[in-house]
């Protein structure tokens, strides 16, 4: 099914070979992560949380994200064409959010200089406070969501086990966001500090007081 997409976007679409060769190279990296995670790996059986957790390894194993944005664009375009075909009743790909790119920031702030402040930095306390402000802005950073979206998250829309987040954004609408792992843990980390101040509430972040 995979030769029939290409030469669909060979001869109708009527892609540059460049184009195509990067759909095609895609398919084969999925494919082949596939092939690690489940013995049937055909293509109208993939389910969205292994797409997803597909891109959280990219991200892990630091992909750029225009990269892994044109890898996920690929799989949606391809899944699109399944479903037209009628070999798939629904797109795995249509809930998970394409990663953006980290927040803008003044050009006198480097990547580097990021990371060292999240990392390597006494920046943050080992305290609640500490680890909500560092969870949160690494979330904010990392993620591209909007304020208003960081603002309203609620802690079951966090989802440790399959390194995602729930957002919802304008007119309600849902998106899932993978994770990287460092965003993950620092979430880890907060939430057991959270508990262990035991403010109980169903928001993400809360004030010191709940």
């Amino acid at each position: 099914m995979e030769s029939r997409f290409i030469e669909y976007l060979r001869h109708e679409r009527r892609y540059s070979e460049h184009t195509v060769k990067s759909y095609e190279n895609d398919l084969e990296q999925f494919k082949s992560y596939l092939l690690a995670f489940q013995e049937d790996c055909s293509m109208e059986l993939v389910e969205t949380f292994v797409i997803r957790n597909w891109i959280v390894e990219l991200m892990d194993q630091d992909y750029a994200v225009r990269s892994i944005q044109r890898k996920l664009s690929t799989l949606k375009s391809f899944f699109k064409y399944l479903q037209s075909l009628g070999h798939v009743e629904t797109n795995p790909v249509s809930l998970i959010a394409s990663p953006r790119s980290s927040k803008r920031l003044p050009g006198f702030v480097d990547s580097k200089s990021m990371k060292d402040l999240f990392w390597n930095g006494d920046i943050f306390d080992d305290d609640f406070p500490g680890k909500r402000d560092k969870a949160m802005l690494l979330t904010f950073y990392s993620t591209g969501i909007r304020l208003s979206e960081l603002i309203g998250l609620k802690e079951m829309d966090f989802e440790p086990a399959s390194n995602s987040l729930k957002v919802f954004g304008k007119r309600n609408k849902e998106r899932i966001i993978p994770l990287a792992k460092e965003l993950k843990n620092s979430l880890v980390d907060f939430l057991s500090a959270k508990r262990e101040f035991n403010l109980s509430s169903e928001w993400l972040f809360v004030l010191d007081n709940g």
